[in-house]
């Protein structure tokens, strides 16, 4: 198995996510997949296609972490994967990820002078939904492949 070159506390959230792909197989490892995947569409890509961009455009960047020594999956690739990982355990454990940073960002910041929009939505927050749009995304479409670029 491949060493990181950094630790990323952001992808500590998906540890419990089974990857069942065939151990002698894998040219990326789940966590390079993870890492580009996070960091395109943090950056604005929207769907597997612009995430492997992405990917090629920043490759210097993402090996700061991992070695990607096999380059950046193709959007092939990162789709295969998405439909292959357990949604709900994907959505569960990037919501606890985010809902414990949004927990230490309170802690630091004290009490607030106005009113937050993020307090409004209730404790599941927006984070949540988008979380359960992503993995909803994955789920083939009758007549459409997931995660199209349409």
């Amino acid at each position: 198995m491949v060493e990181r070159a950094r630790s990323v506390a952001l992808l500590d959230c998906f540890s419990g996510l089974e990857d069942a792909r065939q151990a002698g197989k894998v040219l990326f490892p789940l966590g390079e997949i993870m890492l580009v995947v996070l960091c395109g569409v943090l950056s604005g890509a929207d769907g597997f296609v612009q995430i492997a961009r992405w990917g090629e455009m920043h490759l210097a960047f993402v090996r700061r972490f991992w070695p990607y020594t096999a380059g950046i999956p193709n959007h092939d690739s990162l789709n295969d994967l998405f439909n292959a990982l357990d949604h709900e355990a994907f959505r569960d454990g990037f919501v606890a990820r985010v809902q414990s940073l949004r927990a230490k960002a309170d802690k630091k910041a004290g009490p607030r002078s106005w009113p937050s929009t993020t307090r409004r939505r209730g404790a599941s927050g927006g984070s949540k939904a988008w979380a359960s749009g992503i993995a909803r995304r994955h789920h083939a479409r009758p007549g459409k492949t997931p995660m199209s670029n349409d």
